[in-house]
């Protein structure tokens, strides 16, 4: 009778296993991909905040003359 339980115990635990890994992957990878997006989008903004101050600047020096 024990070497059913453990079996089941065992089968058990290889379903909860499989049913993690199905849902964690994806989700882990969701949480990955938006941290890559969101740091591409902060280098986007620090490399838009740079050109406006070069455009600040030549503005500024054309007003200066």
């Amino acid at each position: 009778m024990k070497e059913l339980d453990l079996h089941n115990l065992l089968a058990f635990l290889s379903a909860v296993q499989i049913v993690a890994t199905l849902v964690l992957v994806p989700v882990i990878k969701f949480i990955l991909d938006t941290k890559v997006q969101i740091e591409k989008e902060k280098v986007l903004i620090e490399l838009i905040l740079k050109d406006l101050e070069e455009i600040k600047k030549k503005l500024k020096e054309l007003e200066d003359g």
